[in-house]
């Protein structure tokens, strides 16, 4: 018969394994949904600094970094990675100047606005009407022409 301690020590065990092997499952689970959104994202992606911390300003940079390595990893055929993926941090360069935060982030939000605008009007100029412009932005299929079932009663009547 099996000592109680052994039963107990079996239990933890069991409870252990299933716990690291749903944690495994998990982690591999949201790896692959991100390299699902990073190869069909289909906006501009941009990052901003969101306070005027060093810390802000790293996880910013840290963030696009990951984004344009995912980018590039994962073959984003609606974004180029050099192109479409920007970078806002404060005083970080001559066109981030403006010492108070709020002005910068101001002109920022101007400043991604008009990315996205830009970035849509160059999508939009490869469609032949507006309708195709919409579908090519959002990635919706062409329309299929509607089912015709009448093709059964003229395949009978031959």
């Amino acid at each position: 018969m099996i000592q109680v301690e052994y039963v107990i020590l079996i239990a933890i065990v069991c409870v252990v394994a299933t716990l690291l092997i749903r944690f495994d499952r998990r982690e591999k689970g949201q790896k692959t949904w991100r390299e699902i959104h990073y190869a069909n994202v289909r906006m501009p992606q941009v990052f901003v600094q969101q306070d005027v911390t060093p810390e802000a300003m790293k996880t910013a940079i840290e963030q696009y970094e990951y984004c344009v390595e995912m980018l590039k990893k994962q073959g984003n055929k609606y974004l180029n990675p050099d192109k479409d993926v920007h970078l806002f941090t404060w005083l970080a360069d001559e066109k981030n100047t403006a010492l108070d935060f709020e002005i910068w982030e101001i002109s920022v939000k101007k400043a991604c606005e008009n990315i996205k605008e830009e970035f849509l009007k160059e999508h939009a100029k490869r469609a032949p009407n507006s309708a195709a412009a919409i579908r090519e932005i959002l990635g919706v299929p062409s329309p299929v022409k509607k089912p015709d079932f009448d093709d059964i009663k003229r395949n009978n009547s031959n």
